[in-house]
């Protein structure tokens, strides 16, 4: 689904539209570096999530961190149905789990930059896998995103260049 340096791509973008356009004066507002994307994996209805989503909302506030949440819908059969599941979600999770080669889907479950995942229990070698990532430098060929303030409130994106100029990519603005 999402290669590693498509999910660092979606990064750039979704991170330097989240986070860098502060008032301007239609002057093109580049980022040169990339975040990095921390996805949790959670349902309503596992007693261990509620725990994991304290420790994405402390990774959250960090400079450099994308955090994301996803519910997942394959704990429904115990009874308790996750309200904010998304077939989408779950497809996401067991595609990272696929190509990391897990045993299995598990919540709460970290996926860091879709190159790695652990539960989000172990907080400490959560920690330990965060600061790893954020001490990387910017993958070489990752391309360039340029954002611009436009008139009435408008933003202009454009992705530039990289390794895979061309290539298919999923874009999330939040």
């Amino acid at each position: 689904m999402l290669a590693p340096m498509m999910a660092r791509f979606l990064a750039v973008v979704v991170m330097a539209l989240a986070t860098s356009l502060v008032p301007a004066h239609a002057q093109p507002v580049e980022r040169r570096h990339s975040a990095v994307v921390v996805e949790l994996y959670t349902s309503q209805g596992c007693w261990q999530c509620p725990r994991g989503n304290r420790l994405l909302g402390e990774f959250s506030r960090e400079p450099g961190v994308l955090a994301l949440t996803f519910s997942v819908g394959y704990w429904d059969y115990l009874g308790w149905s996750d309200t904010f599941a998304q077939p989408l979600y779950t497809d996401r999770q067991r595609e990272f789990s696929r190509r990391m080669s897990a045993r299995g889907l598990f919540t709460p479950n970290l996926v860091f930059d879709g190159e790695r995942q652990i539960s989000a229990s172990d907080w400490d070698e959560a920690r330990a896998i965060l600061e790893q990532a954020l001490a990387q430098p910017r993958p070489a060929g990752a391309p360039e995103i340029v954002l611009q303030r436009l008139p009435g409130g408008r933003v202009r994106v454009a992705v530039v260049g990289g390794a895979h100029s061309g290539a298919p990519a999923d874009i999330w603005l939040i």
